[in-house]
């Protein structure tokens, strides 16, 4: 298995529409604070496979500037609005990415990522069983 570095943009542009999810379904979102500590925690769940992966190549500055570039944009205004698909694979991708260390599975990072991932996809459903009414919804009962 290989591990890289997702570019910074990728969790900024993640967290950023998953934060608008909330806000449009009428719930609290995060605030600027917590957006940016969620960036750190994937930012670092990233960097931490990486290193696991490939002893320690991406330590000192370059992942300290790392960290501060993908804080910084997920505080900026401006960003992609994607799909909820489209969110659904940058959640696997990044999970991927950052699954090298060991215990990943259990880290905050990864329960995040999972937390993220079941918000997506009961929104798809939700979506789905408003446009289909007629169609089966919970249980078969045909």
């Amino acid at each position: 298995m290989s591990a890289y570095l997702v570019d910074e943009r990728h969790i900024s542009t993640l967290l950023k529409n998953y934060n608008d999810l909330f806000h449009k379904a009428k719930l609290s979102g995060f605030d600027k604070e917590q957006l940016s500590k969620k960036a750190e925690m994937l930012a670092r769940a990233n960097i931490d496979s990486v290193n696991y992966r490939y002893t320690g190549n991406f330590w000192g500055n370059d992942a300290i500037q790392y960290i501060m570039n993908v804080k910084k944009l997920v505080l900026q205004d401006d960003y992609e609005p994607l799909e909820l698909i489209e969110l659904i694979n940058m959640i696997d991708c990044l999970d991927y990415q950052s699954m090298e260390i060991p215990n990943y599975k259990n880290s905050e990072s990864c329960k995040f990522l999972i937390e993220m991932k079941e918000f997506i996809i009961r929104k798809i459903i939700r979506d789905w069983n408003n446009k289909n009414p007629d169609n089966v919804q919970w249980s078969y009962s045909k």
